[in-house]
């Protein structure tokens, strides 16, 4: 099914009923994943996930969504579940995925800039820190100042949103997934219990 837009409120509701509710199926997990990848506010909405829900669900949900979406489509999944990785201390999965990320979205903002913390020794609760303060201002745009604005196709827009993905080749396709333990479909499905929610 092809998703040709979907509102930024609509989104985030459905990723919020995703959660602890089993895998997304059909137009529900396509219009996630077109959202997440068309729009940095939804995408950044997952950042604020843990401080609504259980750790563990929202680690599943993630790792589940990535395992499912199709490379280059994975990247805000894999780069969240880094971010969450990164937070509570668990540097091997952190790892594998900003990896991931860095070889199948080398230019993804978000990815780049969990790199830099992690080569600075940026403190995973300045991280948590920042991001709760970051999700304050996402769930006003998501909810409140913009809950209306229609997420369209990048380059079919007006430009009135930013976006943060990434036109992301397939020809390097299995680069890295041996290495990081990624399962056919998409990104590491890991969902090993990672204790420290926020």
């Amino acid at each position: 099914m092809t998703i040709e837009s979907i509102t930024r409120k609509e989104a985030c509701e459905l990723i919020r009923k995703s959660i602890g509710n089993g895998m997304p199926e059909g137009e529900v997990f396509d219009k996630i994943v077109f959202a997440v990848n068309n729009d940095m506010q939804v995408r950044d909405f997952m950042l604020g996930l843990p401080k609504y829900y259980d750790m563990q669900e929202v680690i599943t949900f993630l790792c589940d969504m990535a395992t499912e979406t199709k490379i280059g489509e994975d990247i805000p999944f894999v780069v969240v579940a880094g971010a969450i990785a990164y937070e509570t201390e668990h540097m091997e999965e952190f790892y594998k995925h900003v990896g991931y990320a860095a070889v199948h979205a080398p230019d993804y903002s978000l990815n780049q800039i969990l790199m830099k913390c992690a080569n600075n020794g940026f403190p995973g609760q300045m991280l948590t820190k920042m991001r709760e303060e970051l999700h304050v201002k996402v769930m006003e745009v998501c909810y409140k100042s913009e809950p209306d604005f229609i997420i369209t196709k990048i380059g079919e827009t007006d430009g009135e949103h930013i976006s943060s993905a990434t036109n992301v080749s397939s020809s390097s396709e299995d680069s890295g997934r041996e290495t990081s333990g990624e399962t056919e479909g998409g990104s590491t499905p890991n969902t090993e219990s990672q204790p420290g929610s926020n």
